[in-house]
């Protein structure tokens, strides 16, 4: 599965442009977290980490029969899920109500055929369609609005601090697209660029994997194949997080000099190689990370103790395919997406007192739906 995602994912178109030089190029610094992981670290029960759990089933109808959460945007008054793989967003009410959906795919002018990004601002939902490089904005309703042109090809998309962020992800080895971050106006005037990393792509071709995170008011960037992590303000980057794998991350110095690297190299070596997943807040920071293509390890760095730990899950994880999935935060809260089958097994380890649900759904219509949960969790201190 991972090696046809990423199969999927590689270009071999790579355009030429014409930017004013980099601006902001940023060295690593003193002063980096460093997250020490190992083929030894202690290993601890997801569900002894829980405090409190609530549940929050989603209604399932016709319209609303999610095949897996792919990004979460909580408002004020409702709760928008995406899945990506239906190319639809479903708007719930916070008790998990399921009120309308959003779905423009086609050709058309007012039409999207892929969603790369999703931003919600000024009450209404702007879908990135990568294909277009279109952001094209919609009311909660699913009615269009209107849409911006963006003049560069990004892959993520975030609006912060009252402009647009754009990833660029791996930069290609043409130096007109030395950079990975274009902040710009709502109007999509650039205004500043930024190339955080200095290392290089240890792909021959672009992959846009690259990831932003946000926590309360901070927002957080990282590359693929990379082992750190970005705090984003006020135009700038600057190395936060250091993930220290040791001798046995992949990406050596020696390997990334002779650019020869390639999947079958990831195959071979039964090493840490991409760090797919990352939450960070003020207490933890979740880590999921790949060792070859087939095996999936999650875990947690506890930042009052410095230590990081390694989850056993009661479920299994087969061919390196998850049942859950970080989706973010709710103030202290940590957001799961979550299977019910995998619920079902992690309820069997929590006391009843520790768990409840929220919403107009019954514990038995959660279980008994096909429809994925969200899990908001409390861990304990």
């Amino acid at each position: 599965m991972l090696k046809r995602i990423l199969y999927a994912f590689i270009t071999v178109s790579i355009m030429g442009c014409s930017f004013s030089e980099n601006e902001n190029s940023i060295a690593a610094t003193n002063g980096i977290l460093k997250v020490k992981i190992d083929s030894k670290s202690p290993k601890t029960e997801f569900s002894k980490q829980i405090a409190t759990l609530s549940i929050l089933g989603l209604e399932e109808t016709e319209r609303s029969l999610l095949d897996g959460i792919s990004r979460l945007i909580q408002t004020e008054e409702d709760i928008i899920i995406f899945d990506d793989q239906l190319l639809t967003g479903y708007r719930f009410n916070k008790q998990g109500k399921f009120l309308n959906s959003i779905n423009s795919v086609g050709k058309g002018p007012n039409e999207y055929e892929q969603i790369t990004d999703v931003i919600y601002r000024n009450n209404n939902i702007e879908i990135y369609n990568g294909l277009r490089e279109e952001l094209l904005r919609y009311d909660k309703f699913g009615v269009f609005q209107d849409k911006l042109r963006i003049p560069y090809t990004p892959d993520r998309i975030l609006f912060i601090e009252n402009h647009y962020l754009l990833s660029r992800s791996n930069k290609p080895s043409l130096d007109s697209m030395n950079y990975h971050l274009i902040w710009l106006d709502d109007k999509m005037n650039e205004l500043k660029r930024s190339n955080p990393y200095d290392k290089p792509n240890p792909f021959p071709l672009p992959l846009f994997f690259s990831d932003f995170r946000t926590f309360k008011n901070k927002t957080f960037y990282s590359l693929p194949f990379n082992d750190t992590i970005y705090g984003v303000s006020n135009g700038t980057a600057k190395p936060l997080i250091h993930f220290d794998f040791g001798e046995d991350w992949l990406w050596t110095e020696e390997l990334l000099n002779k650019q020869v690297a390639s999947m079958r190299t990831v195959a071979q070596k039964n090493a840490p190689w991409w760090i797919y997943s990352w939450l960070v807040s003020d207490s933890r920071i979740e880590v999921s990370y790949y060792i070859g293509f087939e095996e999936i390890r999650d875990g947690f760095f506890n930042r009052e103790t410095n230590k990081f730990y390694l989850y056993s899950y009661p479920w299994e994880i087969q061919d390196a395919e998850p049942p859950h999935r970080w989706l973010g935060y709710e103030g202290d809260q940590t957001l799961m997406a979550i299977s019910t089958d995998a619920l079902e097994l992690l309820l069997m380890e929590l006391e009843s007192d520790k768990y409840k649900t929220i919403g107009y759904l019954s514990l038995e219509q959660i279980l008994n739906s096909e429809n994925p949960v969200v899990l908001k969790i409390e861990y304990e201190n």
